[in-house]
């Protein structure tokens, strides 16, 4: 049995497009701004310029007629993506004054995913800053793919000695192990994704800033 669809309108005023967004568990549309994904992402600049077609046939079509052209997206964290969402379309009233760090780090994702982290300010420092303090604890090591996407420099660096020292490639991703313990605890995939072989904005490039922080454990 398909899951039930979950509607949300994130914009309020001048909405001219759906995003319906499916997992294994869940389907939601969202209904947006283009112009606002437009000017947050270029990732949705480019989905949109693919689409511009159907936009332009339904751009000034009446809102009550409920009739919008449409994105399908899978993959991403439907929460998550909404908090994305909201913050690109600035309604505060509906983001969260604090969110858990698998919320965190499915925000930071997203936010890597659609090339969007600039757009989170001031609301990404509101919600990594209870979590900040447990960055080098045990059981937080996919901070590392937090600090890379929302250019937390400090916690970067020593996420990256870490990794220097005590980190194994597997199979393509990494793997981190940590100090007093025996077994591996291997990194979200995504992070071998996103920073083996490119760059962040947020971030010096990591081929430059593990050469610079392996020169200073030395």
């Amino acid at each position: 049995m398909a899951p039930k669809a979950v509607h949300l309108d994130v914009c309020l005023y001048g909405a001219d497009l759906r995003l319906r967004l499916t997992t294994p568990t869940s389907e939601t549309a969202y209904l947006v701004s283009s112009h606002q994904l437009c000017n947050n992402s270029p990732v949705f600049r480019n989905l949109v310029a693919q689409a511009r077609h159907v936009l332009s046939q339904n751009e000034y079509r009446p809102q009550a007629t409920k009739v919008f052209p449409e994105l399908l997206l899978t993959g991403s964290h439907p929460i998550a993506f909404g908090i994305v969402l909201y913050v690109l379309h600035a309604r505060p009233d509906q983001l969260p004054e604090s969110v858990s760090f698998e919320t965190l780090l499915e925000v930071a994702a997203v936010c890597e995913e659609y090339r969007c982290a600039a757009a989170m300010r001031p609301w990404d420092e509101l919600w990594i800053r209870p979590w900040r303090k447990h960055a080098l604890d045990p059981g937080y090591e996919n901070w590392f793919f937090i600090a890379w996407v929302f250019g937390e420099q400090y916690v970067f660096r020593k996420l990256s000695k870490e990794l220097i020292k005590n980190g194994v490639l597997k199979s393509g991703s990494i793997g981190l192990v940590i100090r007093g313990y025996t077994s591996e605890v291997e990194l979200d995939h995504r992070i071998s994704r996103s920073i083996i072989g490119s760059r962040s904005p947020g971030c010096k490039g990591t081929h430059y800033l593990v050469t610079d922080t392996a020169m200073q454990t030395r």
